[in-house]
């Protein structure tokens, strides 16, 4: 029975690869297509799920890729791709509070 939930999980998501990157595709096949929302994130994906199912209601049209990262980790990718001159993620969610102030 847990086998089939993960599997049922895995399927909403869309694909998952090894370093934490969840692929949404947009719902609506036939909108215009643009680049996907970048989410860099420290919830796990399974807790997050919902509310890209639910934005995705709203907004068929775009897809979304999904990091599921620790804390320091998306700090540092942020970071870096500024430092660079480089787009980094769409949204960010953090739970340490700090590493935001600092990015703020």
């Amino acid at each position: 029975m847990a086998i089939g939930a993960c599997l049922a999980l895995g399927l909403l998501a869309g694909s998952a690869a090894a370093d934490g990157v969840y692929d949404y595709p947009a719902p609506d096949a036939g909108a215009v297509p643009s680049g996907p929302l970048v989410i860099f994130s420290s919830a796990d994906q399974p807790a997050f799920d919902p509310v890209v199912t639910a934005f995705q209601r709203a907004n068929p049209g775009v897809a979304v890729t999904y990091h599921d990262m620790n804390t320091i980790e998306i700090y540092d990718r942020f970071i870096e791709a500024a430092d660079a001159g480089q787009a980094s993620a769409d949204l960010i969610l953090s739970t340490a509070l700090d590493l935001q102030i600092k990015l703020v």
